[in-house]
């Protein structure tokens, strides 16, 4: 079998327990810069959070990251597999965009809901599988992510902890999304994983990890696009987006023409 060897793990710099204290004036969203609003006193709340979290996602990404390429190992179901921490830089970067948007009209932001916004962040740990075709992808989520790792390994999934709203871990099926802007095919999931760290005495935590399922044509054009376009701090040009988009529903046809070849010939 064609394999791409690029399976690895992505740790991010420098982990999790410390509450939102208000001191301070309240943040304000207007004109501010992203280097101010790191240091505001009320953000650097969850940057001190963040840092103290880490391990748990360390030992959560390590985990999830060795089981299913181990099980691949035996399986052979994805050509590539990386696993990664979201940065402190791009963790926070997101946070400022989000509240940005929701908030740039308003003197002042609740306490609240800088809160939310820290933990609607749902892709701190991130898990990435590239499949050889896009008739792939749900069998081999369901044999690896459903099957293997929740009735076999103990992974669990967030919308059966009742303290979580289910509706923000829905499954998102983008396999076959033709009107999509960006043109990307995938599958993603959200699953809890199972940890033994057990920071400052507290009860173990189950951090939870987004794992997107996708084809090696998308799991390129994903990371260099997501590079391109999510990672700069400043605006993306009309006629950039523009581009972006013409270069997935390439990609897009490319992963359909071959999934027809793959029937017609591999029968």
């Amino acid at each position: 079998m064609y394999m791409i060897n690029i399976s690895r793990i992505l740790v991010g710099e420098d982990v999790f327990d410390t509450y939102l204290q208000s001191s301070g004036d309240l943040l304000a969203m207007v004109d501010i810069t992203f280097d101010a609003f790191l240091e505001n006193t009320h953000v650097q709340n969850f940057v001190i959070r963040y840092d103290q979290e880490l391990p748990l996602y360390r030992a959560a990404a390590l985990k999830i990251y060795n089981d299913v390429n181990n099980y691949n190992q035996t399986q052979g179901f994805f050509s590539a597999i990386q696993c990664r921490i979201k940065s402190k830089n791009s963790l926070f970067f997101k946070m400022y965009s989000d509240l940005k948007e929701n908030y740039s009209g308003e003197a002042k932001i609740p306490d609240v809901s800088i809160q939310s916004a820290y933990d609607d962040i749902k892709d701190v740990v991130g898990l990435r599988a590239a499949c050889q075709y896009l008739s792939d992808i749900k069998s081999t989520s369901n044999k690896v992510f459903k099957n293997f790792l929740v009735k076999e390994q103990g992974y669990r999934y967030p919308h059966e902890n009742l303290s979580k709203d289910p509706s923000q871990f829905q499954e998102k099926d983008y396999t076959n999304r033709h009107e999509e802007e960006t043109g990307y095919r995938g599958f993603h999931l959200y699953l809890e994983i199972p940890t033994e760290i057990d920071i400052f005495g507290k009860s173990r935590r189950w951090p939870i990890c987004e794992i997107q399922i996708r084809t090696e044509l998308q799991h390129i054009w994903a990371s260099r696009s997501h590079d391109l376009v999510y990672k700069p701090q400043e605006e993306v040009l009309p006629r950039n987006r523009e581009d972006m988009k013409q270069i997935g529903h390439q990609i897009g046809a490319a992963d359909y023409f071959l999934d027809r070849l793959k029937d017609d010939l591999m029968r």
